[in-house]
């Protein structure tokens, strides 16, 4: 999502969403990060975690990091980052840059959410090599997807097969595998040669030039 207007990081077991507050202009925009605790009954014990932001570049090369212990009580809420734009970036190039906030519990990741600094056209993503792995799973398949840059809104499909897939329209960080699972009782070569991978990046690279007026409105 992009930073041209405020952008609250929500984590938690009920909520884990990133809403965008209208604001009067870009150069004010701030990233809120807070944690709000789940809301089942009966109400889960007190969350001692972890959260970490990461500023990377497309390449997936983090170029700064803060981490801090996060508590956090039941059916309550904790803000724990105001970031201004300008903190975030710093002298990196909005075009050029995302940011990554993730919720830890040990080694485990309990959420995950990422922030663009720029409208989805402006920006540099680059052409992502993805590749999958394929294995046997329950009443399907799991398919590990690994990129080696970031891929941003990354939708899987398979022509007219009776298939479900755990997750789609995801964005897929450079390094880091992400595992779904497939439903289908058809067989796994057929399963695996419908696969179409498509990503934001390649699908803006094949899309014919914005007018100059339209360009020069942005």
């Amino acid at each position: 999502m992009s930073a041209s207007k405020n952008q609250v990081v929500c984590f938690g077991e009920a909520l884990i969403d990133m809403l965008a507050l209208p604001q009067a202009s870009t150069d004010d925009a701030r990233t809120f990060a807070q944690y709000a605790g789940g809301g089942a009954a009966p109400p889960p014990p007190a969350l001692n975690a972890r959260w970490r932001m990461r500023l990377m570049g497309m390449d997936g090369k983090v170029l700064s990091k803060r981490e801090q212990k996060a508590t956090v009580k039941p059916l309550s809420s904790l803000q724990v980052g105001n970031f201004s734009d300008k903190q975030l970036l710093g002298s990196a190039d909005p075009k050029k840059t995302y940011a990554v906030f993730q919720l830890l519990d040990g080694d485990t990741l309990l959420s995950r959410e990422v922030v663009f600094f720029a409208p989805a056209k402006q920006l540099a993503l680059p052409t992502a090599k993805i590749d999958s792995q394929w294995r046997a799973d329950g009443d399907g398949y799991a398919l590990t997807l690994t990129s080696n840059t970031l891929a941003r809104e990354v939708w899987l499909s398979f022509g007219d097969l009776e298939v479900k897939v755990s997750d789609n329209a995801f964005d897929l960080l450079p390094g880091e595998p992400l595992t779904l699972h497939v439903s289908s009782k058809l067989p796994l070569a057929q399963v695996q040669s419908a696969l179409q991978v498509r990503d934001l990046g390649s699908t803006l690279a094949g899309a014919p030039p914005e007018p100059p007026e339209a360009a020069a409105a942005k």
